[in-house]
């Protein structure tokens, strides 16, 4: 009751939509890159695509549900970690803090595309969330500093795109501010403002999921030619069958 006296009902509100808009955008973005697979392009249309996102939202719900309970054990595990060596060892907390952060950036990346790549094999396949998120990782094996790479650099241009976007209301309320200007007459405009660059936002976070999607197809892809390659040369290296060999 605190929380909702200082923050207000409608901070809640507005926490629990992005919640819901996020998913039905990666279920979208997702959907429609399975609807190219399946029927190829401009063999497909909006009917298609809604009914893959009609199919799946339950899984993108209940995976991201045991993702985000994975991420609140590890990030709790990790901070009492932390501050036991922390403690333990005050003379070197800057170094052992900045050495996490290095760790943190180091194996960030990788493991983002895989907890935002899973929903895909889920989505397609008759798997459970811990085994689409083992297909994510045996897909990326061998894969891991190209996808390092793609990844680093997509949040990179997307950050800065995001402040471009965020740069209108932030704009607005210094306006507001400094004009001595009070905001209860200005809400329309506001609401306006925030509306469009919420819209933008999100386009930004759809175009993370879209290279997600690209980069999983094309590991996914590689993997499986490189199988069959394989697997042609086992079938052309089998000994012949002649009736010499029983002797």
């Amino acid at each position: 009751s605190n929380m909702l006296n200082q923050f207000g009902w409608q901070y809640f509100a507005l926490l629990f939509f992005s919640f819901c808009s996020g998913l039905v955008m990666l279920t979208t973005v997702y959907s429609y890159m399975i609807a190219y697979d399946m029927h190829g392009p401009k063999n497909f249309g909006i009917p298609e695509v809604k009914a893959l996102v009609l199919k799946n939202i339950a899984k993108t719900i209940k995976g991201f549900a045991i993702f985000f309970l994975i991420m609140v054990v590890v990030l709790l595990v990790v901070s009492i970690v932390l501050g036991i060596f922390v403690m333990l060892l005050k003379i070197f907390a800057v170094v052992i803090v900045l050495l996490f952060m290095l760790g943190l950036l180091f194996i960030s990346p990788p493991y983002l595309w895989k907890f935002s790549t899973f929903y895909l094999p889920l989505m397609t396949e008759d798997l459970t969330v811990s085994e689409a998120f083992g297909k994510v990782r045996r897909v990326m094996e061998g894969n891991f500093f190209s996808t390092w790479l793609l990844i680093f650099s997509t949040i990179l241009v997307l950050i800065i795109l995001g402040l471009v976007f965020s740069a209108p209301v932030i704009i607005y309320q210094i306006i507001l501010q400094v004009g001595d200007i009070t905001a209860s007459d200005n809400t329309t405009p506001f609401i306006i403002v925030t509306l469009i660059c919420s819209f933008f936002s999100k386009f930004v976070y759809s175009v993370f999921y879209i290279v997600c999607g690209f980069h999983y197809y094309s590991l996914s892809e590689a993997k499986e030619g490189a199988a069959l390659l394989n697997r042609i040369d086992e079938i052309g290296n089998t000994p012949s069958n002649d009736v010499d060999q029983h002797y």
